[in-house]
């Protein structure tokens, strides 16, 4: 087995600990009081959530720098391709 780096460990604990929490604060809230609020709010708050990712993956596919760091670490997917 594959020994993974100190980055790579950090990465997965960052995502992990991540997950942990937004279930800590959904399940402290209760589900249905947060459903209750996304009502309220509506849907358009999602779309410019959604607007905004995309907004931040066109500017990672068009910056060169984004390109050959990534490139250069090795990685052979990006999210561009």
């Amino acid at each position: 087995m594959a020994k993974l780096s100190s980055t790579s460990s950090t990465r997965i604990f960052s995502v992990l600990l991540g997950i942990g929490l937004l279930a800590y604060v959904v399940l402290r809230t209760g589900p249905q009081r947060i459903w209750s609020q996304v009502e309220a709010i509506g849907w358009g708050i999602a779309l410019i959530i959604v607007l905004g990712g995309i907004a931040h993956l066109v500017k990672t596919c068009v910056s060169p720098s984004g390109v050959t760091s990534a490139v250069s670490r090795g990685r052979a997917a990006l999210a561009c391709a």
